[in-house]
């Protein structure tokens, strides 16, 4: 089986690749708009296999990514069901942290 380079990879760092489950679609992280900051990006693959140009994943203020100062490392495609509300994210991720323990054997 010959192996071969996705046409989607740049030259920057491309990491977690995550496929949809019907395998049509592929979203990653990437470093490839400064260098430094991992954006998801998005990319169809087409029924011969072959990639179609990745986009970032769109946001509704189009100024959003060169002031947002945190990185997407870990981009997930999911189909599920959401059951809370994103005022209720805001809520919880503005809750002060809670301390993370190894777990003892």
């Amino acid at each position: 089986m010959a192996v071969r380079k996705l046409a989607v990879n740049s030259d920057f760092t491309d990491s977690y690749h995550s496929w949809s489950r019907n395998g049509k679609w592929l979203v990653f992280s990437s470093k490839r708009g400064d260098g430094l900051t991992a954006l998801p990006f998005i990319s169809f693959i087409a029924n011969n296999g072959k990639a179609q140009k990745p986009f970032v994943l769109p946001q509704e203020d189009p100024g959003f990514y060169s002031r947002f100062i945190k990185t997407f490392n870990v981009p997930e495609l999911t189909n599920a069901d959401f059951t809370f509300t994103p005022g209720e994210i805001k809520i919880v991720a503005k809750n002060k942290a809670t301390q993370a323990n190894w777990a003892e054997n």
